[in-house]
């Protein structure tokens, strides 16, 4: 895939008029740039996944700051005319009192081109055509984005006290469609579909603040209040298989699909800071409670034929956040300081649990789901010494502890984070700073994936996986990371900066699931002054990730009671094996940039390269030899390149009156697997879009 675009550019430069008084000022600049797009008529998503560069177009951007006899009136916008645009102004008297506003904007692209099986795409309905399943030629075009509008305002005061009060307010409204996955079984038929999911949301926030602020002391109190209010709370959608038994019509089965419902919260917190206390101490401490409530009412659902799924219920939602967090700085010694910190962090859901799938009785009653909640504490202490003038050693110990719901979290009930750090720096020499620094932690899960399962004693194929797979997030792991930085000064025009990281991870209690994880990380910039006052910058990066995994494939079908995994290798056969993978990611970056002044400044000339490439491969092995002799590994899973050039020319014909001109070359390749020669085909259920 390639895209070009020119920009030209126009800046008007207002310098300080000599006419207005002493007391007055007044600047801003203008621009206002053109695109011309080279290539295909509309972008891929990815390339213009934040950025408007869809069309042919113009916009503008300024700057204008006014001040006079204390007062001032600074506005500013960005992109206007565009997509991602943006726009904020502030005025009010210097250090009493200050208003302000603003209103950014942003359409977040997902993908362009798909098809989908649904009529009502952007609703809360979806239905779906006679013959359109089975025909893609049928399918109907959809762009998934969400354009995102951000208006603003607020104000703070003073008078001239030390006294303070600030209100803020500001409303966000999300519209568009979203792709959304949804793997269902109802009535003996099991099926996956990527459903169109409507977007059109607000949330509403206000804050006030007030306080007291000296050279000593800073206290301050502050109530939030939010409403987030959701044109759809539900999405009614056609079951697109005919796999459910009794059902002469599939395209009639419907199902609903619940959407995040209308919610209040508030907000109460505070802060208290003391300086200047004995040992060069300072002292913060924060506290905050809020709750959110929601309540929702679902209806009953049918199938087609007027057999019950769920019966009528409500859901009222209730949680609440307790916060708190202190931090002393200190300096007891010349040489020495220290930073203790403490946070704390409950998470409480008062909200009932609730049902979902099968019928509302019998031996397939719904499952009943538990809320989930947990409480984190956090203790970390560092100490630094500057052992010579030249020498700093700082050591470090941060404990976190997470306690969550045992109905919800069977598989980490509760994780100990143990990380302890050492670093060193040194600028002895002075044509170079070095910085070492060493990372180890720790994690300590309670893992009840054993037992607390339904059912408590897992013996058959359909739950034993619980017994063995640890999550990513929260399995046992040991982890060590060491850095080292050098910043160079080798001559008195050149300045160099060398980085390197390495990583390594293994979760040694982990069977089923991420076994060790490797990285490694290298960066190098360099900057150069040259002849005529022109200077030259350049960066290279590289970058490599190696992550693990064990897997097992079993199938309940004629396999019989499965008690341990991995399977035995006495078991394996073409129904249950294990499995391994290998992913490995490695990224090159370089790119350099030459600026050329002319005309004693007045005409600068710029060129800048920017380059980007990642490989990414999947190895598979199977230690059943019937099957690691099927499987094929993937050399091009994420693959892509980027190429960026950009040549920019600015002129001062006065001190007010600048031009810019400028060329800018982009260019991005995707070579992966996931998305080359892909085909809509329907396979009985499984229903995805293009990309």
């Amino acid at each position: 895939m390639m895209r070009k675009y020119t920009t030209l550019a126009l800046a008007l430069l207002f310098a300080a008029s000599p006419a207005l008084a002493a007391e007055s000022v007044f600047s801003g600049d203008l621009s206002l740039s053109g695109q011309l797009i080279d290539g295909s008529s509309k972008l891929s998503a990815k390339y213009s996944e934040y950025r408007d560069l869809g069309d042919n177009d113009l916009s503008g951007s300024f700057s204008l700051f006014g001040a006079e006899a204390g007062r001032f009136l600074s506005v500013d916008g960005a992109k206007l005319g565009q997509e991602d645009q943006s726009l904020k102004m502030q005025w009010g008297l210097f250090d009493t009192l200050r208003f302000s506003l603003f209103h950014d904007q942003l359409t977040h692209n997902y993908s362009f081109d798909d098809l989908t099986i649904y009529s009502g795409a952007g609703t809360d309905t979806l239905t779906i055509g006679a013959s359109a399943i089975t025909n893609p030629a049928t399918w109907l075009p959809i762009d998934y984005s969400v354009e995102r509008k951000v208006l603003g305002g607020g104000f703070r005061a003073n008078f001239g006290s030390p006294y303070f009060v600030s209100f803020d307010v500001t409303q966000t409204e999300k519209k568009g469609t979203l792709p959304w996955g949804v793997n269902h079984s109802t009535g003996g038929g099991s099926y996956f579909v990527e459903l169109p999911l409507p977007i059109d949301d607000t949330t509403t926030n206000l804050t006030a603040k007030a306080g007291y602020g000296s050279k000593t002391l800073l206290a301050s109190v502050d109530f939030t209040v939010s409403s987030f209010d959701n044109d759809y709370d539900r999405l009614s959608w056609a079951r697109p298989t005919a796999g459910v038994a009794a059902l002469t019509n599939p395209h009639t089965f419907t199902t609903t699909t619940f959407l995040p419902p209308d919610n209040e919260m508030w907000q109460i917190g505070g802060q208290l800071v003391l300086k200047q206390l004995p040992l060069n101490s300072v002292l913060a401490l924060r506290g905050s409670h809020s709750q959110l409530e929601s309540s929702d009412s679902l209806p009953a659902v049918v199938n087609s034929l007027g057999a019950p799924l769920t019966g009528a219920r409500s859901y009222d939602g209730d949680i609440t956040y307790t916060t708190a967090a202190v931090n002393l700085r200190s300096r007891p010694l010349e040489r020495l300081e220290t930073d203790l910190t403490y946070r704390y962090v409950k998470k409480d859901n008062e909200a009932g649990g609730f049902l979902y799938g099968g019928p509302t009785t019998g031996a397939t009653a719904p499952v009943s789901t538990h809320v989930f909640y947990y409480t984190k504490h956090n203790a970390a202490a560092e100490a630094a010494y500057r052992v010579t003038d030249n020498n700093r050693v700082a050591l470090g110990y941060d404990f976190t502890k997470i306690d969550r719901a045992e109905e919800m979290r069977h598989d980490a009930e509760e994780t100990k984070d143990h990380l302890v750090s050492a670093e060193w720096k040194n600028s002895t020499f002075d044509f170079l700073t070095a910085k070492l620094r060493y990372e180890h932690l720790e994690r300590n899960t309670l893992f009840n994936g054993a037992v607390a399962v339904n059912p408590p004693a897992p013996t058959q194929d359909a739950s034993i996986i619980y017994a063995y797979a640890r999550p990513l997030d929260a399995a046992d792991k040991s982890q060590d990371t060491f850095k080292v930085a050098l910043d160079l000064t080798p001559c008195s025009f050149a300045d160099v900066g060398l980085e390197y990281s390495y990583r390594t991870a293994d979760y040694d209690k982990t069977v089923i699931g991420r076994t060790d994880d490797l990285a490694h990380k290298m960066f190098a910039d360099i900057s150069v002054a040259l002849p005529g006052k022109s200077r030259l910058y350049g960066y290279a990066g590289y970058e490599q990730i190696e992550a693990g995994s064990d897997h097992v494939y079993y199938t309940g079908s004629g396999t019989g009671t499965v008690t341990v995994l991995p399977v035995p290798a006495a078991s394996e056969n073409t129904n249950r094996y294990n499995w391994s993978q290998e992913r490995i990611d490695e990224t090159r970056s370089f790119g350099a940039r030459l600026e050329v002044p002319f005309f004693e400044e007045r005409l600068k000339l710029s060129a800048a390269w920017d380059y980007e490439k990642n490989e990414g491969e999947a190895k598979f092995k199977s230690t059943r030899a019937a099957t690691d002799a099927l499987m094929v590994d993937i050399d091009n899973y994420g693959n892509y390149t980027k190429r960026a050039l950009n040549l920019k020319a600015e002129y001062a014909m006065t001190a007010a009156l600048t031009l810019i001109g400028g060329y800018a070359y982009e260019k991005y390749e995707l070579d992966d697997i996931q998305y080359n020669d892909y085909q809509n085909t329907y396979r009985g259920g499984a229903l995805l879009t293009s990309p």
